[in-house]
């Protein structure tokens, strides 16, 4: 009844596979116990998200779940897959490995295709951009701690930087990222990043 009232815009969640699933595995994907070849369950897993979501399927090979929708000249919503591509996530204590600029959670493709959606919005003048995707984007500090969650863009501090300096460079206007994952409504500014906001 939901699906028939209101439009959907999906993006899996890696539970759709397995919980704190990366590329080539997961934490809990154990093939010495029965569970099979990676790639076969990742790819069967994709199928049946197809199949089982309002979704339009890619003419790209492998997965594909990235895409832009356009509403009017109001809005541009970008939407980007941040648990299907990504390397594996590391330990929060990692800072050597965490700072690794190879390391990816949307891998290299992806990166260059939401540049250049971003720079379409922008150079369009449509006055919203919006990017919609899976984990929380910004760095959370509570008083006296620095917490660091591996599993969302404090994972992969590198590309995140590179996104900001891309904002930054292209002087994006209106920028709202739109979060999941985090089971609580948050709200984040990015200071003196261009006009770059985020909602949980």
């Amino acid at each position: 009844e939901a699906h028939r009232l209101f439009p959907f815009i999906a993006v899996w969640d890696d539970h759709e596979i397995c919980n704190d699933a990366w590329s080539g595995g997961a934490i809990n994907h154990n093939p010495e116990k029965g569970e099979g070849d990676w790639a076969t369950r990742q790819a069967a897993a994709y199928k049946a998200y197809l199949e089982w979501m309002p979704i339009r399927e890619s003419t790209e090979a492998g997965i594909h779940l990235y895409r832009t929708f356009r509403f009017g000249g109001l809005v541009d919503l970008v939407m980007i897959d941040t648990r299907g591509l990504r390397d594996k996530q590391l330990a929060g204590s990692d800072a050597t490995g965490l700072a690794d600029p190879r390391r990816t959670l949307m891998g290299s493709a992806q990166e260059s295709w939401l540049f250049d959606q971003l720079r379409a919005s922008q150079r369009a003048g449509t006055p919203w951009t919006l990017l919609g995707q899976q984990v929380v984007f910004s760095p959370i500090s509570l008083p006296g701690t620095r917490v660091t969650n591996p599993d969302a863009w404090d994972g992969y501090p590198a590309q995140r930087t590179r996104v900001l300096d891309f904002v930054e460079r292209e002087k994006m206007r209106n920028l709202v990222i739109l979060t999941g994952d985090a089971h609580s409504s948050w709200g984040f500014d990015e200071i003196g990043r261009a006009s770059c906001r985020e909602r949980v």
